[in-house]
Parts: C-alpha cells; structure tokens; sequence
C-alpha cells in the first residue's frame, strides 16, 4: 500500500492536502490519504452513528473524494469565524416528508434563525453570532448534512410519545403540527443539529402522558421548554463552540 510508511512519524499541518516528499501520500489535516486506493490509512476522528449506521466505513472521506470536496478535520463544518469577529453559523439540511412544504421550511428556518442569533460571551468577548439554515446540495461535505423529515402528526419515536426528535447528531423528525412548533420548538431541535444538549428531564404523569421539567437555570430557556418567549444563553452557545462534532474555520 503506498503510503504507509507515512505513518510511522505522523505530523499534523494547518493546509489541508499537501504532500509529503518521498511518499505517495497526502496529509489532510488530521490523516493520511492514500489515492491509490481512494482511501484514508487511519480512521475518522468521528465514530459511527449507531442509529442510522452513517460513517460505519470510517476509512472514507468527502463522499470518497476529497479533491472535490472539502471537509478538513472529517466532521460537521459549520463555524466561521469572521474578519471582523462575529461568528456565522451554517446548519446544512435536507427536509423531506409529508411536512416539508415551501411554507414550513421557511418557518423552521427562520425560527431557529432568530432564537440563536444574537451577541453572546464568547471566550470573555461579547461576540455576534449569526446562525443560518442552508440547503444542503452536492459540494456540502456528506458528513456535514443533516436529514429532517417533516412530518404532519406524531413522529415514530415512541419513547418521546411522537414528539419531533434528532437522533445522532444529524437526522431526526421533526412534527410540524405540534402545539411547540408555534412556541420555539424547531430552534430547540435546530440546537441538537448544533450540538447543544437538552436542559430538562423527562417523565410521565398519572395518566402516563410524557411530561418535561427544565434544569435548574433554565426556565424560559429554548433548551429547557418550549413556550412562548424562550431565549438562548452563554451555555448553550459555550456547548456548541467546544463541541468536538463541529470544527473552526476563519474567514479568508
């Protein structure tokens, strides 16, 4: 195999996909490509998604060409940091579903839009942050997409009780006739897109109806419930910026 030799004195570069002289291999980033045989000589930093069995071949890279496509460090690429210092956040998704009419897409888009941008503290600086929904299409790195179905009634979690759900990061359902979608409910499901965790606990009542409590501090909070007027704060952005599923980029 050409290239393996590489490895025995690894060494790690800021450019992404320069090669190494006197060998057949090229560095990007955190791992070595062979082209040969189209593939990397060490594994992907980001496991399998035991729910959906995305990544399982955690040998490829960028739709398996990574001289198309671009995905630096092999994980979710949706964090720009900007010249002039605010930071753009990019969530790329495919909707589909009963749900996933022109009409609802634009709500969805805009509700997480407006519930997450906004000025946050940022490694102890007030720091703008813009967050967008794009459209993801074929220069989107396939790990970097996720998959929403858009449904019209109760979704197939039956756990939750149907209720809109993201599973492994990047897929999920989301339930646009729910009584929370008028109330924050598609920013809450956008922030597991970008990482951030849920802020309440989760039980039954005496009708056995799933009912949910916010944590301590987070009342109000669009990670915590959903009604009307919830808001994001310093943690939940604090998650999303050390999340290690999301990777940095600087503008050019």
């Amino acid at each position: 195999m050409s290239g393996l030799f590489a490895l025995a004195k690894p060494y790690r570069i800021k450019a992404a996909h320069r090669r190494r002289r006197k060998v057949a291999s090229g560095q990007s980033v955190q791992r070595y490509y062979d082209p040969g045989i189209g593939r990397f000589l060490s594994v992907d930093p980001v496991t399998a998604n035991s729910g959906t069995g995305a990544n399982f071949n955690r040998y490829w890279y960028a739709n398996n060409n990574p001289y198309k496509f671009t995905d630096p460090d092999g994980r979710n690429s949706i964090i720009t940091h900007m010249k002039d210092g605010s930071v753009n956040i990019a969530v790329p998704v495919n909707f589909s579903g009963p749900g996933a009419t022109t009409q609802n897409i634009t709500a969805v888009k805009a509700d997480i839009s407006s519930k997450w941008s906004g000025t946050y503290n940022i490694n102890g600086k007030a720091t703008q942050v813009n967050v967008q929904v794009t459209n993801a299409d074929a220069n989107t790195p396939a790990k970097a997409i996720n998959n929403i179905q858009l449904t019209t009634g109760p979704t197939s979690d039956v756990n939750s009780q149907g209720s809109s759900f993201v599973r492994g990061g990047n897929s999920g359902e989301w339930n646009m006739n729910s009584s929370g979608m008028q109330n924050g409910e598609a920013a809450h499901e956008g922030g597991h897109l970008m990482r951030a965790g849920d802020k309440y606990a989760s039980s039954l009542d005496a009708n056995g109806k799933r009912v949910t409590t916010p944590h301590t501090g987070f009342s109000g909070n669009v990670m915590g419930e959903t009604k009307a007027g919830t808001t994001t704060n310093d943690t939940n952005m604090r998650e999303i910026m050390t999340s290690k599923q999301n990777i940095h980029r600087k503008e050019k």
